[in-house]
């Protein structure tokens, strides 16, 4: 009995170790809302991600502070912002109320961090 209450006292600490690893998958995401033409462009640091609005998912690591989304239509320049990053505030509280710990990870692997701004062209743009 002891054994089985120390069991389900410590795996879920495992697992929500650090909040960010663990739930924030490997992913960023940018969203280019309904507001801008179908065909325009979307560049992050020079590199196409893609055409028209949508959710566009990032490997983690490949947007860094100070990282260009431009998008264009044609020859004309839409939008030209300068991104940074941001400790995302869920999970930088879950980080805390597991002690800290998670921050040994979460930290040092950028997981905690998501884009500022994210969503551009939307009805609420955040």
């Amino acid at each position: 009995m002891l054994r089985s209450k120390i069991l389900f006292g410590i795996v879920p600490m495992i697992f929500l170790y650090s909040c960010a690893t663990v739930l924030g998958g490997k992913k960023n995401s940018i969203v280019i809302g309904e507001y801008i033409p179908a065909d325009a462009e979307i560049y992050l640091d020079g590199n196409q991600i893609g055409t028209g609005p949508g959710k566009y998912k990032l490997s983690k690591g490949v947007i860094l502070p100070g990282s260009s989304l431009h998008v264009k239509n044609g020859s004309d320049t839409i939008l030209n912002q300068e991104l940074d990053l941001e400790a995302h505030p869920a999970y930088l509280a879950g980080d805390f109320l597991l002690l800290g710990l998670g921050l040994i990870v979460d930290v040092p692997t950028g997981n905690i961090y998501r884009p500022k701004p994210r969503k551009f062209f939307t009805r609420d743009d955040r």
